[in-house]
């Protein structure tokens, strides 16, 4: 990829604020979780600039002294409002299956417990957006079945643990970057739990970077 060399070193300079550098590796008192939004046409390369910076993160050469990191990614498509949350969901089971890979142990042990005293057997009910949650937490229980609906308090529930449960994967060695491309279509749930993670001043260490196609936003949007 050529001619982004400027924005890529945007996306890494806020990745240093995150784990409390600056973008050559100096101390940085104040860590701050960034909230990015890469605009443009469809082709121009969002998403190739966005694999480029992923990419160089995890490359076992770095010497920026930035940390590992989790990461939750999904792609809306047109016409998805039909199954609401399901990009959500699948960027969730993603990031279940990445920890239930046998090198992640120790950070599946510390998230199985903290999961465990936060939220109890509470943690089932996220089974909405986290399908894999049983999996997850090693258990054979039953998830809780809980209505989609914004109007009832189930929803508001759901978006309660889902940020609880965020809380718990970020500390301050093992930060949160969420990838979701073509933002514009998102279902109007996951709009508002998007809304939601986002205005949360607890999540210290958690990146949210989305792609979207200026021309498709109407006034309205």
């Amino acid at each position: 990829l050529y001619g982004r060399e400027e924005e890529l070193a945007k996306l890494h300079n806020l990745y240093a604020k995150l784990c409390g550098l600056s973008f050559q590796g100096e101390e940085n008192s104040e860590a701050q979780s960034p909230v990015v939004i890469i605009d443009g046409y469809s082709g121009s390369g969002k998403s190739s600039l966005v694999e480029w910076f992923l990419d160089q993160l995890k490359s076992p050469t770095k010497t920026d002294g930035t940390k590992e990191f989790l990461l939750l990614k999904g792609k809306f498509e047109d016409l998805q409002t039909s199954d609401p949350l399901s990009t959500i969901a699948n960027a969730f089971k993603g990031l279940c299956l990445h920890l239930l890979d046998e090198e992640q142990r120790q950070t599946l042990d510390r998230v199985r417990t903290a999961l465990h005293e936060s939220l109890g057997t509470d943690v089932y009910a996220l089974a909405p957006v986290i399908p894999n949650i049983k999996e997850l937490m090693g258990k054979t229980e039953e998830s809780i079945s809980m209505s989609f609906s914004s109007l009832d308090t189930g929803w508001h529930r759901l978006q309660y643990l889902v940020q609880t449960f965020l809380q718990v994967l970020c500390n301050d060695n093992c930060p949160i970057i969420m990838v979701l491309d073509d933002i514009h279509w998102a279902d109007p749930a996951s709009i508002t739990l998007l809304s939601a993670l986002l205005r949360d001043t607890s999540l210290k260490m958690f990146m949210f970077i989305g792609t979207v196609r200026g021309e498709e936003l109407g006034v309205q949007h």
